[in-house]
């Protein structure tokens, strides 16, 4: 997390982007070895991707600057389609949110701000 965050500086403060958290990795692998898959392709993510500005914020950066603003994005970039998953391995992450892993104390040592 620390090696990326330098990174959303240069990005408009609306992008959005989907997290998942190591246990929900190993969740999704667990139930994709259990399930006799054979070899598919399945997107593992949270259920609410966060803006970059929230994804600053809450990791006591400084606010990104005013005008990043106006830095043209693609707001599907980064966001992934979890229904093969959930539908086929029957996946539900652990940590439905950042905010939620967070609360949990689950975030690499990031506290709110």
């Amino acid at each position: 997390m620390r090696e990326f965050l330098p990174r959303l500086s240069a990005w408009n403060p609306a992008k959005r982007l989907h997290m998942v958290h190591h246990a929900d990795v190993g969740q999704a692998l667990l139930r994709a070895i259990r399930s006799g898959t054979d070899g598919g392709v399945y997107n593992v993510a949270d259920d609410a991707p966060i803006s970059a500005q929230e994804l600053n914020r809450l990791s006591g950066q400084p606010e990104l600057p005013d005008e990043n603003s106006s830095l043209p994005y693609d707001p599907w970039e980064m966001i992934v389609d979890t229904s093969r998953a959930r539908e086929e391995l029957g996946f539900r992450p652990i940590y439905p949110s950042f905010y939620s892993a967070l609360d949990a104390g689950a975030t690499w040592g990031l506290v709110r701000a």
